[in-house]
């Protein structure tokens, strides 16, 4: 909760939406760097408790305010598609890489390795999160030359 009160807004309006959508990839980036270096138990759950902490909150308002430049009709077909399709379908491949790395890592200790699988899907993350906030400001520039407000092309 603190996170959502005070980082979120705080990060959003100081730092910018591009900033905002970077805090989780960077987070997880860290804390999978450290569980490679030190693979404890206590590690791990800091990850854990960071990404939970920062996916619902200061990466969940950043997503919703990526819609806020579309019209009515664009926001309803992309957060449909997006919320009934692409989540789920990027939980089902999560399940499965976790039981087939389950399969192949049995130990606690060679469960460090998974640390890097994870830079590399952060660092795929930190550029297409770079692309959104971008687009959104070049979008937002765009708008604010033209002098629509917020949302505009809603009604």
């Amino acid at each position: 909760m603190f996170v959502q009160f005070f980082l979120t807004s705080l990060v959003m309006t100081r730092f910018g939406l591009g900033t905002a959508l970077l805090v989780l990839p960077a987070t997880l980036l860290a804390g999978s760097t450290a569980f490679l270096m030190l693979p404890i138990l206590s590690v791990g759950s800091l990850l854990n408790t960071a990404d939970n902490g920062f996916s619902y909150s200061i990466n969940q308002s950043a997503k919703e305010a990526l819609y806020v430049p579309a019209t009515r009709d664009e926001k309803y077909h992309a957060k449909a598609f997006i919320d009934m399709f692409v989540q789920r379908a990027a939980k089902a491949v999560a399940v499965v890489i976790s039981l087939g790395a389950s399969m192949w890592l049995t130990d606690f200790a060679s469960v460090r390795w998974l640390a890097l699988v994870n830079v590399a899907i952060v660092a795929a993350w930190v550029f297409a999160a770079r692309y959104a906030g971008l687009g959104f400001q070049a979008g937002e520039r765009a708008r604010t030359k033209r002098r629509e407000p917020a949302g505009a092309g809603a009604a």
